[in-house]
């Protein structure tokens, strides 16, 4: 089984990320393979991390910060790329940049969500956002 978990930011800033990255290695070290594609943060490079023999970390660049959230568009052509590579895709929400890269990868296999917390600051924006 290859998964591959789309969500926020590299290095790990806040709690998102922590899941992500914890869920990664504990399934890399488990022998499923794991890998997590996420954004930079502030000006760390693209770049993947290979964990070990079973997981990965796939950095692609973010170009803006608008509202809290990274957009990088590379993470679409990233995606549309490797999505095709693994059985499920466990995407990490609220992440617009993820949902965006995932809607337009054409991947057609199985999706896990998982919402980890509700948009606070920009209440606004939840309204174009919410389920």
């Amino acid at each position: 089984m290859k998964i591959l978990q789309i969500g926020k930011f590299y290095p790990i800033r806040g709690g998102v990320e922590k899941v992500m990255f914890d869920l990664t290695v504990g399934l890399s070290e488990q022998h499923i393979q794991c890998d997590m594609l996420c954004a930079s943060t502030e000006n760390h490079p693209a770049e993947t991390i290979q964990l070990n023999n079973f997981g990965r970390v796939i950095i692609v660049p973010t170009k803006i910060k608008a509202a809290a959230t990274m957009l990088a568009p590379s993470m679409i052509t990233k995606l549309r790329k490797i999505a095709k590579n693994y059985d499920i895709i466990h995407i990490h929400h609220p992440d617009p940049m993820a949902a965006l890269a995932l809607f337009l990868s054409g991947y057609k296999g199985k999706v896990v969500l998982h919402w980890h917390s509700d948009i606070v600051k920009q209440k606004r924006l939840l309204q174009l956002y919410r389920p």
